[in-house]
């Protein structure tokens, strides 16, 4: 039988049967064929499949280059959820709770320049408040990244081993050689677009050095040359590090999905979902700025501006990268335009 919908009664002729059992089912979805270092390590960490994230020209997200901005990923890696903390003997990730929870803490620096200016007595009491819950929330935070960063530590040499005796294969963008830490910021117009139509390359297993390798940002530079964007075949990933299977009851098949036919793996609560953000409003804010003529000259002064924005208005923070991809083709179609006609 099938439980009676959560959520607002409404006027039916008949009851539905009562159940404590919902209905699970599980819809098949493709895993990414190639996925970026940092989700490659939370595979060999806590066997995180990295799944695939088509854009717009059906090309996975990762690999397209439509719409290329940055020289970031181009995916934002969720929180260590809770349920994988519990598997790795880790305590609650509290970043996790304010990512399900949609909230957000302004850093403590932040909020302490506020409290500088001079504000109304009512104003004052609520930054305190606010200073104090986030000093609370970014203590545990630091105290719970140190205790992930050492469980990482035997996953990050069993991954590089892996990668420098060649047993999995890896390619990235070649970072040009007179570009610094700073790219892709050096490089402008017509330098940018041939960089970004450049193939990834493959990244010889000699050239890992294991002090060279920025794991979130998925970059390394090694004895010959410096990638950023680097991925990994998935197959070789899970063909060198085998996944280990758990009985979770039997699973039935549905037209195209399937059912699972197991009441302790169908109890299971499933995490709530992130709440979307109104991108609309997003847009409608730059177009505000557009028209006021207010566009920095530099695209970072911007990019910083608007995750102000977002947190003030949406209460959670937006990553740069995330950003980039919205607030680039505002300087692309405007500054840039007006910049090549002078």
């Amino acid at each position: 039988m099938i439980a009676e919908p959560k959520g607002p009664k409404t006027d039916l002729c008949f009851d539905f049967p009562e159940s404590d059992r919902e209905l699970v089912v599980l819809v098949p979805t493709p895993a990414a064929a190639y996925c970026y270092l940092f989700e490659a390590l939370l595979w060999v960490a806590l066997q995180r499949i990295p799944m695939a994230v088509p854009w717009d020209d059906g090309i996975d997200r990762r690999i397209s280059t439509d719409d290329m901005d940055n020289a970031e990923p181009r995916l934002e890696f969720e929180p260590i959820s809770d349920e994988e903390c519990q598997r790795i003997g880790l305590p609650p990730n509290p970043e996790y709770a304010a990512f399900i929870e949609g909230d957000y803490h302004s850093r403590p620096e932040d909020i302490e320049r506020l409290l500088r200016l001079d504000l109304e007595p009512p104003d004052r009491a609520r930054l305190l408040a606010d200073l104090e819950a986030s000093r609370q929330h970014y203590e545990a935070v630091d105290a719970w990244d140190q205790r992930f960063e050492e469980f990482l530590e035997l996953p990050k040499c069993r991954l590089f081993i892996a990668l420098r005796e060649g047993k999995i294969l890896s390619a990235g963008k070649r970072i040009p050689a007179r570009a610094d830490k700073s790219f892709p910021e050096r490089l402008e117009g017509d330098e940018w677009d041939r960089w970004v139509a450049e193939p990834w390359q493959q990244i010889p297993s000699g050239n890992w050095l294991s002090g060279e390798i920025d794991w979130v940002g998925c970059k390394a530079s090694g004895r010959h040359a410096s990638y950023t964007l680097v991925m990994v075949s998935t197959e070789q990933l899970m063909a060198a590090f085998p996944p280990t299977l758990e009985p979770a009851g039997q699973a039935v098949r549905i037209g195209d999905c399937y059912r699972l036919d197991d009441e302790s793996s169908a109890a299971r609560p499933g995490k709530r979902g992130r709440p979307s953000l109104d991108w609309d409003a997003f847009h409608i804010e730059m177009a505000k700025r557009v028209k006021a003529g207010s566009l920095p000259q530099k695209q970072e002064a911007l990019i910083a501006d608007m995750q102000s924005w977002c947190a003030r208005v949406w209460k959670r923070p937006v990553g740069r990268s995330t950003l980039l991809l919205k607030i680039q083709p505002y300087y692309s179609a405007f500054l840039r335009q007006s910049e090549n006609a002078l």
